[in-house]
């Protein structure tokens, strides 16, 4: 028996969640997912998710979100994490915090544990090891028929590295937080569906979702920049993963990339 996963990348701003709003019905009828998951750390202006847009993603048909480094930047949505009923993960490895590192979700009868982890090369360095972190909760009871891994982190080495390491104990591990869709999707040789990274779901003219203006002044000047997201055509970018739960094995992976037909 197979089911099916949609996974978006990072979600930036209110143009990457009119986005979902505009192309997930779309991809729902050409794909039919039996799970939908999506990265929603920049979902809030850019940086972070507050509670009212988590409720506006969850009534758009998304089942489940991760995080990253930004879930902390609003203490209304900290409050809300340790909630069973919120559907909300932060990475898993930042030790003693609150919120879930996970996600159980039933599909077809079976439990599908979607991993929330963060990555430590270019990263923050006072976090726990995503490896060792993910062997403790593959195995955390009750045991999971499926496994899909978010795997936030900055270096493509360090998302490859952990996709190997945990190759056909997870059936799918998707790389989030650089913004940029890469062609490396693959079916690793123990079974693993992988990709370094989806890509995001917010503004193609932009920088990594932000205006264009202001990194560019930074890069040019050195000064500060205030994040504020930019505006026009969105593109979003996913994966398609189909996975056998006898086999525990990812029997086919697509990437996608879509676009808004506001320009």
């Amino acid at each position: 028996m197979t089911f099916s996963v949609l996974y978006m990348g990072d979600i930036v701003g209110e143009p990457g969640r009119e986005a979902v709003a505009e192309l997930l019905p779309g991809l729902k009828k050409q794909y039919d997912p039996d799970l939908i998951l999506a990265n929603a750390e920049n979902a809030t202006h850019g940086q972070g998710l507050n509670p009212q847009h988590y409720q506006y993603l969850k009534k758009l048909g998304i089942d489940g979100l991760s995080s990253g480094d930004h879930i902390w930047r609003y203490d209304e949505i900290i409050a809300e994490l340790d909630k069973p009923d919120v559907m909300v993960t932060r990475p898993a490895n930042y030790p003693g915090s609150p919120g879930k590192g996970y996600l159980d979700f039933v599909v077809k009868g079976k439990r599908v544990r979607m991993i929330n982890l963060i990555g430590r090369v270019f990263m923050q360095a006072n976090l726990d090891s995503p490896f060792f972190t993910f062997d403790r909760l593959v195995t955390e009871p009750p045991a999971p028929d499926a496994v899909i891994v978010d795997f936030h982190a900055e270096a493509t080495s360090e998302k490859r590295c952990l996709a190997e390491y945990i190759d056909g104990r997870a059936q799918l591990v998707v790389g989030t937080h650089t913004h940029v869709p890469t062609a490396d999707a693959q079916i690793l040789a123990s079974g693993t569906g992988f990709i370094s990274d989806l890509g995001m779901t917010g503004p193609r003219d932009s920088s990594l979702g932000a205006d264009k203006r202001e990194v560019i002044k930074n890069f040019l000047t050195g000064m500060p920049w205030r994040y504020t997201v930019g505006a026009g055509q969105c593109e979003l970018g996913a994966v398609f993963c189909t996975i056998d739960f006898e086999s525990k094995r990812a029997t086919r992976i697509e990437p996608i990339r879509q676009f808004t037909a506001s320009v």
